[in-house]
């Protein structure tokens, strides 16, 4: 069975790191079908130029949105153009390993029974701090349903470390347009709502660079607590049906990412802050570690926080 992949790569003002993200899919050795580039709407317009060095057999296509409109619609819009079987998503700042493809197409003809994600870990790059680690996704267990699983925390990760079936995501109505935040969590839960099959593997194939800066922290933590209310609004068929349990979790997962925002942020006397809450609302030792260790300088606290695996 031939498998056809798309990579779809959304950019805006990152022509360097594009052409770094591009070059690692004409590397591949296994070749996509089709690459699919989105300009949301750049200062300086990406020129066709990029796609100089594909190989003939890629088919590639620039798309433009002549007013910005996010990672979302930009996603979304490479989605409803491509024609693969599968959707390889790329951020412009990200690299794929050169084996990605020939690794997921293997493991797609592989698999029994069908599958609909596929998700894996990859090199999580702190570009400032100097600091590379390996992401931890975790397996899906039988024992509770994916949903749920996803309450507690985010298992799969970010959009490039995932493959996903182009009809599974049409089905699910692709990204979110609505959010201004965690898009890529909230597809999961959708797609997790309506049984699509995740798959896992263990394999590293993706080079994700992540870079701490400030930015303004009201503005931050406002569109993610936007954010959570829409999810719980859109998926509260689901929710009202979970546990007290299952609730907790949820609320100490949204607590986990906004006390990483605001590390992300290099706002350390607000990560101190949400430590100390969490650790009173929720009496978990990690928490108070947290705001203790946050004392010490950002680079310290976030390789602490990757050793002991405290929630992103």
């Amino acid at each position: 069975m031939n498998i056809e992949f798309s990579v779809v790569i959304p950019t805006h003002n990152r022509g360097k790191e594009l052409s770094i993200a591009i070059q690692s899919v004409f590397n591949q050795t296994l070749l996509p079908s089709e690459l699919i580039v989105i300009d949301d709407c750049s200062s300086i317009p990406v020129s066709s130029e990029i796609f100089k060095s594909a190989p003939k057999m890629i088919r590639t296509k620039l798309l433009r949105n002549n007013v910005s409109k996010g990672g979302n619609y930009s996603r979304n819009k490479g989605i409803y153009a491509s024609n693969g079987d599968w959707i390889a998503f790329l951020d412009d700042d990200d690299e794929f390993l050169n084996n990605k493809l020939e690794i997921i197409d293997s493991l797609i003809q592989k698999s029994k029974p069908n599958i609909d994600i596929i998700y894996h870990p990859a090199n999580y790059i702190m570009v400032n701090e100097n600091i590379t680690y390996l992401t931890r996704p975790k397996k899906f267990n039988n024992k509770e349903s994916s949903f749920c699983q996803l309450l507690k925390k985010n298992i799969v990760g970010a959009t490039s470390m995932v493959i996903v079936k182009k009809e599974v995501l049409i089905k699910v109505g692709g990204f979110d347009e609505k959010l201004p935040a965690v898009q890529d969590y909230e597809l999961w839960l959708n797609l997790a709502k309506h049984n699509s099959i995740f798959c896992y593997t263990n394999e590293i194939l993706t080079n994700y660079y992540s870079y701490t800066n400030k930015k303004s922290v009201s503005k931050s933590f406002n569109k993610m607590n936007e954010a959570f209310s829409h999810i719980e609004f859109k998926h509260n068929d689901v929710l009202k049906n979970c546990s007290d349990k299952q609730l907790k979790s949820f609320e100490q997962l949204k607590m986990g990412m906004r006390i990483h925002k605001s590390y992300l942020n290099k706002n350390i006397f607000l990560a101190i802050k949400l430590n100390i809450l969490a650790y009173f609302k929720f009496f978990k030792l990690k928490y108070l570690l947290g705001a203790i260790l946050s004392v010490f300088n950002l680079k310290f606290i976030l390789l602490i926080r990757k050793n002991l695996s405290i929630s992103r």
